[in-house]
């Protein structure tokens, strides 16, 4: 039976987390008083959440070898179905979503022919808008479709490994780092011809799983310092980049150093996932938790944005976001976070500790208060704990 790594579904938690912030931040990156820096900043540093999401799919995708049926039915049961629910429901509340009509309108102008119009558009993979946020999904489905060849190099074996690794330098070089080179110097190196995987996830899958192989020979490249220096010369890369080159190029900001393919994205990403590796989540209580919710991320994902969509257009997310200081806040304990785990490995445990006896102490005041009804048992409680 495989270990669960409790670690990895607490990541999953928060980079679900960072994606919604990322969505939100869309329409506050650039307004009419001119270009948010703060926001910038704020989203250099979670912008490797969705490479995350695909390292981890690679992670544990080749942990069992796998039946093409087994796969098919992982697909339509975790990834297709739940997608298509999803799509039939903006088709037929779209005009809710935009405000144009109530819930019981677009359920009176349902019919027949419409829903057959939109199963017609689906087989030419066009969706109902609003739809960004699926291409995901859509990319997630054509790595699953070269699954078949995927299993056979991700094996812990000698020529495997040597097949992977030209693979994953090949696409690494064409989808990654010659065209964060482009964006510097502004030049057009179209190496990714070349490449035998087309698309740059592909390598997102090679790193997860090749990270899942030094986790378990317990390299020593699975150390939070080295993780932390990534994903800070990784994230500030992406902000600096950004400032001074993207930003002053025509005045506008073009999201050249944004993109999940970039190499400073990469770099922060891989960064961040090795120094949750090198966690060791070991209080029970806590871990089921973390369990049930790193399940729901999926679906999180997909219900995210109709969510955000339907809360902009009402106006309640105008006052909600601009508030940076709170995100600020959230990004400077991430940095504390990271920060106390390279000097203190295991340290989050005494804070756990320091919760449970507090918590204790809480509740046996209450219950010694409502049995003497007087305000001494609280004080007894208190000095009993210490």
């Amino acid at each position: 039976m495989r270990k669960r790594i409790y670690s990895l579904d607490l990541l999953r938690i928060i980079c679900c987390i960072y994606v919604i912030a990322i969505h939100i931040f869309m329409s506050y990156r650039v307004t009419d008083q001119g270009i948010s820096y703060n926001i910038l900043f704020v989203e250099s540093f979670i912008r490797c959440c969705v490479p995350i999401f695909f390292m981890i799919t690679g992670f544990f995708m080749f942990k069992k070898q796998k039946t093409l049926l087994e796969v098919c039915e992982y697909l339509f049961k975790r990834i297709i179905i739940p997608t298509l629910l999803l799509l039939a429901f903006i088709q037929v509340f779209s005009a809710w979503l935009n405000g144009t009509n109530t819930l019981f309108e677009c359920i009176l102008k349902l019919n027949f022919h419409y829903m057959i119009t939109f199963f017609i558009m689906l087989l030419g993979w066009k969706m109902p808008e609003p739809n960004f946020w699926l291409w995901y999904i859509t990319t997630l489905v054509k790595i699953y479709f070269f699954y078949p060849l995927l299993q056979r190099i991700c094996i812990d074996k000698k020529e495997e490994n040597f097949v992977r690794r030209s693979y994953l330098v090949i696409c690494f070089l064409a989808t990654i780092f010659f065209p964060t080179i482009k964006q510097i110097f502004m030049i057009d190196i179209p190496v990714y011809i070349y490449t035998p995987l087309p698309f740059y996830a592909f390598a997102y899958i090679l790193i997860g799983y090749e990270l899942s192989l030094f986790y378990e020979r317990r390299s020593k490249l699975i150390n939070a310092g080295f993780g932390v220096l990534l994903y800070i010369c990784g994230s500030l890369s992406t902000y600096l980049c950004t400032k001074y080159i993207d930003i002053p190029f025509n005045g506008d900001f073009d999201h050249l150093f944004f993109n999940y393919q970039m190499l400073n994205v990469v770099v922060s990403a891989i960064g961040l996932i090795i120094v949750f590796l090198s966690l060791e989540l070991k209080e029970k209580n806590i871990n089921r938790w973390i369990n049930i919710l790193g399940e729901t991320t999926f679906f999180v994902y997909l219900i995210h944005y109709p969510i955000i969509f339907k809360l902009s257009k009402l106006g309640v997310l105008d006052n909600f976001i601009l508030q940076l200081g709170n995100l600020g806040g959230v990004l400077y304990l991430q940095f504390l976070f990271l920060y106390w785990q390279l000097q203190y490995p295991g340290g989050y445990r005494f804070v756990i500790e320091i919760l449970k006896h507090y918590l204790g102490v809480v509740y046996y005041s209450k219950q010694n208060n409502k049995s003497n009804h007087t305000g001494c048992g609280i004080r007894h409680a208190v000095f009993a704990g210490h």
